[in-house]
C-alpha cells in the first residue's frame, strides 16, 4: 500500500487514535496491503450469529494488529474459519451498494438512522465506554440500571459490510 491510499489510511488512523480513552492501548498498525475481503466476508457470513463477535475480533486483530492478509485462505484457516456463505455475503454487498453515501465505518441504528465515519466511531467509542463501566459495576456487585448490549441486532442488525468489524468492540 503506497501513495494516496496509504496517506488516507494514515490520516484515518490518526483520527481513530484521537478517540482512544486515557490508558486505552493503541495496537493498530498500518497494513502493508489492502486485501480483497471477499473470502473473509463469506467466512464471516457463515459464522453462527452467536460466534460472530469473536470472529469479528479475530478478523480485526489479524488485519489491523498482525498485518495478516484476510484474502488468504491459510490466514482464515488459522483464525478458525469453519466455512463460507457466499450467498449471504453477496446479499450484504447488494445492501451496502444500495445505501446512499456508503462509507466505512457506518452503523445503521435500530430506528433506521445511519451514522457514518467519525460519527459512527464516536458512537462505538461511547458504547464501548458504557459497556466497560457496566462491566466494572457488575464486577463490584453493584446493580446496573441499564440493559447491557449483548445482541449485535440491538445496534442496528448485522453489518451489510465486512468493514464493520469495529462493532465487535461493544459485544
Amino acid at each position: 500500500m503506497a501513495g494516496e491510499p496509504r496517506l488516507t489510511l494514515e490520516r484515518e488512523l490518526d483520527q481513530i487514535r484521537s478517540l482512544l480513552t486515557a490508558g486505552e492501548p493503541d495496537q493498530l498498525t498500518l497494513p502493508t496491503l489492502q486485501p480483497n475481503t471477499n473470502l473473509a466476508t463469506a467466512a464471516y457470513a457463515a459464522t453462527p450469529a452467536a460466534a460472530r463477535p469473536t470472529m469479528r475480533a479475530r478478523l480485526f486483530a489479524a488485519h489491523w494488529i498482525e498485518g495478516s492478509d484476510l484474502g488468504d485462505s491459510d490466514t482464515l484457516a488459522r483464525l478458525g474459519v469453519p466455512r463460507t456463505d457466499r450467498s449471504t455475503a453477496a446479499r450484504w454487498r447488494s445492501q451496502w451498494l444500495a445505501l446512499t453515501e456508503p462509507i466505512v465505518p457506518m452503523m445503521v441504528l435500530p430506528d433506521g438512522y445511519v451514522s457514518r465515519g467519525l460519527g459512527a466511531l464516536a458512537r462505538l467509542a461511547q458504547l464501548a465506554e458504557d459497556q466497560h463501566r457496566a462491566d466494572t459495576r457488575d464486577a463490584g456487585g453493584t446493580d446496573v440500571a441499564r440493559t447491557r448490549v449483548t445482541d449485535p441486532a440491538e445496534l442496528g442488525g448485522e453489518s451489510p459490510c465486512f468493514a464493520h468489524l469495529l462493532d465487535g468492540l461493544v459485544d
